[in-house]
């Protein structure tokens, strides 16, 4: 099943190539010389691409930002105000302008991305090989914005040297030496070769275990021995684009190739590590791009080695890619990208893609690594399967990362994206442990992006190992995204409860006289919903010795999951558990414990297949042999569930069980059950309804605050003389995160009545109504029977005094012929 993109766009486009326009009053270079063609014999060729795919890179900064409300690009968005479709165009022209060529990258929102990247111009008449790369920036010496829909670019000829002149690009983490360079011009040939310049041509050679910095790098044997050293010859030297590695190189403190125009390129026949952090010392890099040149090499080394008690620090601009590890017989890899032996890796920017090992295809992390990752991205990396014939034993774990032997992992922003990694068995886009036993490891995740993730067995987005008695696998998820990623069905080992999002294993407590733990997932305040799976339990599944627990505060709401197959069925199976004796040595009785209300207190009012109510006492217990239990629900989350969500796990699917959720292990969703019960009553003061004005019934609706925001829980009861004008709301949440949630009451407004509301959730609310006072208005009329005061008998005025009840008021009138004997008493009660 395809996923809907608009679901992930809003921040997972951390790819994107952008295009400028260059507006009157920027600084146009211009030709010294005429631009006639037909006198030339060379003809230069050359890609565009983009230099970083960091933070400037992206379409959710660069465009959605800027042009989400400009009205003159409304086409820009689709209906839900997501980027869709569109084109930034690129003009080359050549000369004095006589010519220009116009091609164009266009946004294709199911991608992600650019088409037609990279760029390709060819065939440009010019008359010398020198060719040489400029920047320019407007007129007013500011940088060119990087997210315009246009942008120019000029080949000219000045002192007998080809010119390509580039906009000089803001750069939008503020690195002034990143922007000459955001724009790159790769694969430069004139006539089909390499152009030449004095002393250098498009590559320099570095080896940092033969090389010597006393050469000049121009070969293999005349390799330079640091980093450093290389920087400086491709920075003096503009048409170097390749430093290629042939001997691993230690490296430390901030490491960059901003100023030049080279990449780092893993050298043909070279198989080792390109780049390694020594023990104890810190290297930063930033702005550079590291390449392992594909797959050619079988058994070849990651492309940056940490070693024990290094620090790797990975920022903005930084792009570890293409190194596509082959396996060779029975041994397996590790670590496409980087390999991490007990130090330490902070990723604040910058991507890691493409790379492929069996263990970890982006990045390994064992013998006690930490890494913490609070942005950049890691796509597009594969776990790819190896069979070790010597122990019958198949390896595929960690599709982006491979958490292994005491290591973990770490979120602490939602900038950090997991999307489009793959492994052909188990976690797709991160596995905590593998397919064989190690010490303990932790993901931790408070917040990233988890998207588009895909699994051969387990595990589509994560995947938690079981583990030997004394060591625990463990993810705790306690915010982030986890959505669109598959269990594809296509491994070789076991897949029943396969796990679109996030599949746990577990192990018997004892199996072939060795002690087993299960993998342990803790989540809490998290939505599952519009997940799938193909046969049962689209929203979570269970295997036989797996546990369950869903506790009441900071819980889960798990609502609206679907049969992938099956859209129809009046059973959407949100909840599937398993007890059996068919699974070998997992076969067993599950055991669980479900809330009846989900996260915010909706009422789960679980359903069994026949729709019949799930009976209060099978809410929690050990599931007979042999049998199932497979629940749904027809309630939805409510206004203050959303608010309380800190982890949303959507979209997601397996081939065969637990869309969202699959386990076979032991999963905890929520912190505790400590809950509260608030009572809530009707009182009238209407004179025992003397004058009829009492209704029926009444709508009371709960509410809840979660720090200081008032939300509906979604929750409302009627109260009438058949429930003594009472109820009680039950099994509410009493925390969230650590804090008391505060709940209060209101009711649909009854005309002739005033509401007063009084207690609190401790000790029960009160709605007092009380009937507004009704008044009346009383006319007087002086009537005289005197002859129209023929004998002058009438006085000048009397006084009319007002009795209530047979006891005189405070209240009169006087009547005079001035108000012609005539007047009221207003407003009487």
């Amino acid at each position: 099943m395809k996923p809907k993109p608009s679901q992930l766009r809003r921040k997972t486009l951390a790819i994107i190539l952008s295009l400028v326009y260059i507006a009157s009053g920027f600084l146009l270079p211009s030709p010294t010389t005429s631009f006639a063609e037909g006198d030339r014999d060379l003809t230069l060729s050359f890609d565009l691409s983009r230099n970083g795919n960091s933070i400037w890179d992206s379409a959710f900064t660069a465009y959605n930002s800027h042009y989400r409300d400009v009205d003159p690009h409304p086409d820009m968005f689709d209906e839900d105000r997501m980027l869709k479709s569109f084109a930034v165009n690129f003009n080359l022209h050549l000369g004095n302008g006589s010519k220009t060529i116009t091609k164009e990258w266009r946004y294709n929102q199911d991608i992600f991305n650019f088409e037609n990247n990279p760029m390709t111009f060819e065939n440009i008449p010019i008359n010398s090989k020198n060719v040489e790369i400029q920047y320019y920036k407007a007129d007013s010496g500011d940088y060119v914005e990087p997210h315009l829909l246009n942008y120019d670019l000029y080949v000219k000829e000045e002192n007998g040297k080809t010119i390509i002149s580039l906009p000089s690009i803001r750069p939008l983490n503020g690195d002034p030496n990143a922007a000459d360079k955001i724009l790159k011009v790769t694969n430069l040939k004139v006539n089909g070769a390499e152009p030449v310049t004095p002393g250098y041509n498009s590559k320099i050679y570095l080896d940092g275990d033969k090389g010597s910095d006393d050469n000049d790098g121009t070969s293999p044997s005349k390799a330079l021995k640091t980093f450093a050293k290389a920087k400086e010859i491709a920075t003096n030297n503009q048409v170097i684009n390749q430093i290629v590695v042939i001997g691993t190189t230690d490296i430390e403190g901030d490491i960059s190739l901003s100023g030049t125009n080279a990449i780092i390129m893993r050298g043909e026949e070279f198989s080792g590590y390109l780049l390694s952090v020594p023990s104890g010392k810190v290297a930063t890099i930033s702005n550079i791009r590291i390449d392992g040149n594909g797959s050619s090499l079988p058994g070849k080394k990651s492309l940056i080695y940490a070693n024990k008690g290094a620090t790797l620090n990975i920022n903005d601009g930084s792009v570890i890619t293409n190194n596509k590890i082959q396996n060779v017989g029975n041994n397996q890899t590790y670590g496409g990208g980087i390999y991490s032996y007990n130090a330490t890796i902070n990723m604040s920017g910058g991507i890691i893609s493409e790379n492929q090992a069996n263990y970890g295809g982006g990045i390994y992390l064992t013998s006690g690594s930490n890494m913490n990752m609070s942005g950049g991205t890691i796509t597009k990396n594969n776990a790819n399967r190896l069979y070790d014939t010597n122990v019958g034993q198949y390896y595929a774990a960690g599709g982006g990362v491979l958490i292994y032997d005491g290591s973990s992992l770490s979120f602490t922003s939602d900038n950090a994206i997991f999307k489009e990694n793959s492994s052909d068995e188990v976690g797709g886009g991160i596995s905590v442990g593998g397919n064989d036993w190690s010490r303990s490891n932790t993901l931790n995740m408070n917040g990233g992006q988890i998207i588009n993730n895909k699994a051969g067995a387990s595990g589509g987005g994560i995947f938690v190992q079981a583990e030997i008695k004394g060591k625990v696998n463990k993810a705790i998820v306690k915010a982030g995204k986890i959505q669109y990623n598959k269990m594809m069905g296509t491994g070789v080992t076991n897949m029943s409860f396969g796990g679109g999002g996030i599949y746990v294993n577990g192990m018997p407590e004892s199996y072939y006289d060795i002690n087993w733990t299960n993998g342990v997932l803790e989540l809490t305040n998290a939505i599952i919903t519009n997940n799938s799976a193909s046969i049962t339990g689209a929203g979570y599944a269970a295997c036989p010795v797996s546990k369950t627990t869903i506790n009441v505060n900071d819980g889960v709401a798990i609502y609206s999951n679907n049969l992938y197959k099956h859209p129809n069925y009046g059973d959407k199976r949100d909840v599937y558990l398993l007890s059996s004796d068919a699974y070998g040595h997992h076969s067993g009785n599950a055991e669980y414990k479900l809330s009846k209300t989900m996260l915010g207190g909706v009422p789960y009012n679980w359903l069994k297949d026949n729709n019949t109510p799930l009976p209060e006492k099978m809410l929690s217990g050990t599931l007979r042999s042999n049998s199932d239990l497979s629940l749904h629900t027809t309630s939805t989350g409510s206004e203050f569930t959303k608010s309380l969500a800190k982890v949303i796990i959507s979209n997601n699917w397996s081939a065969t069980r637990g869309g969202g959720i699959g386990s076979n292990g032991t999963v905890i969703m929520g912190s505790s059950d400590e809950h509260v019960d608030i009572p809530v009553k009707k009182i009238w003061k209407d004179h025992e309804n003397k004058h009829g004005t009492r209704p029926n019934k009444i709508t009371v609706s709960l509410y809840a605050a979660h720090d200081g925001e008032w939300k509906y829980t979604g929750l409302t009861a009627t109260l009438d003389p058949s429930n003594n004008w009472s109820t009680t709301f039950t099994n509410l949440p009493k925390y969230n995160n650590g804090k008391e949630i505060y709940y209060s009451a209101s009711e649909v407004k009854v005309d002739g009545y005033d509401s007063k509301l009084t207690g609190s959730a401790k000790d029960g609310f009160t709605l007092t109504n009380t009937l507004k006072p009704s008044v009346t208005k009383i006319s007087v009329n002086k009537a005289w029977v005197d002859f129209d005061n023929k004998l002058k008998s009438r006085p000048a005025s009397i006084t009319v005094k007002l009795i209530a009840d047979g006891k005189e008021t405070d209240k009169s009138l006087t009547l005079s012929a001035d108000n012609k004997w005539t007047g009221s008493f207003e407003n009487l009660p």
